[in-house]
């Protein structure tokens, strides 16, 4: 899985982001690209191995090429905080316990995303993962839920609302107005929004900044 996830890294594009050929776009600022790479260097340090693929960044702007980590722990800054660049972490598991175990191991807890063919699996991880939004046999992309399968048409009726919903910070209350008064609501309900019983993707479990895997399978 991991050989192939890098040999996915090396036909990424990046580039413009408004060109619809574009994998990756570009970084919004100097000081974020700065704290990509603080991120970067830390999870070197920290004794996780980086690859990176030989990518030809345009001249103007601010760019990070495509990377991935293996060999994270838990307890490195990669594995804990939002990187907000394109940079995954890889995480090993042996049982789905301690999958779940990892994975609600965050200060976050926004989204979160279960491959497996089982569908006891499914309902077994859904309800022990801590998250707003839960993603089953399915990745976001573009903004949308999005199976990994080539031709599938996102659905409409599937709106995303990143931000609401987090398990382990306070999310963003949701205020609304009526009869001149305010209601503060909290939205923590996972919703499951792809089963695919089809699929032969081994079971896994993704959030935002990493990717936990089956070590058998690494």
């Amino acid at each position: 899985l991991v050989a192939k996830l890098k040999r996915r890294l090396t036909t990424l594009r990046v580039g413009d982001p408004l060109d619809k050929n574009t994998d990756v776009g570009a970084i919004n600022s100097q000081q974020q690209l700065d704290k990509i790479r603080e991120l970067v260097a830390s999870g070197e340090e920290e004794g996780a191995e980086i690859y990176q693929p030989p990518c030809r960044l345009p001249e103007k702007g601010y760019w990070f090429a495509p990377t991935v980590f293996t060999n994270v722990a838990q307890s490195y800054r990669i594995a804990q905080e939002e990187i907000f660049g394109p940079v995954l972490s890889v995480l090993t598991f042996r049982t789905p316990d301690e999958a779940v175990e990892k994975a609600n191991n965050t200060p976050y807890g926004l989204s979160a995303g279960v491959w497996t063919e089982k569908g006891s699996r499914i309902l077994w991880m859904a309800q022990r993962l801590r998250a707003g939004l839960q993603l089953i046999n399915a990745q976001r992309h573009r903004g949308r839920a999005d199976p990994g399968r080539p031709g599938h048409q996102p659905d409409p009726a599937m709106p995303q609302r990143p931000g609401l919903g987090a398990h382990q910070q306070p999310p963003l209350p949701l205020i609304q107005m009526r009869e001149d008064r305010l209601e503060l609501r909290r939205q923590h309900l996972p919703r499951i929004r792809h089963a695919l019983p089809h699929t032969t993707t081994p079971a896994a479990n993704t959030r935002t900044c990493g990717l936990f895997i089956d070590s058998r399978l690494a």
